[in-house]
């Protein structure tokens, strides 16, 4: 199936200490391109293993609970 620009995007960028340069950030311009040209997005289903996160506090916290 071909998605919009062939790569898979990332949801979780408004919590990653890199998604104001990453070039998979899932942002409002990417979903409007898509939109446009009429192709699904493809995303990630879980954080990838580039993710790190602004609070990592509170992921640890929350894996032990």
């Amino acid at each position: 199936m071909l998605t919009y620009r062939d790569m898979t995007f990332c949801p979780f960028f408004t919590t990653c200490t890199q998604g104001n340069t990453c070039r998979r950030a899932l942002t409002l311009t990417v979903q409007r391109n898509a939109a446009h040209w009429k192709m699904p997005v493809c995303q990630y289903g879980q954080k990838p293993e580039c993710y790190k996160g602004l609070y990592p506090e509170r992921e640890t916290r929350d894996a032990r609970d």
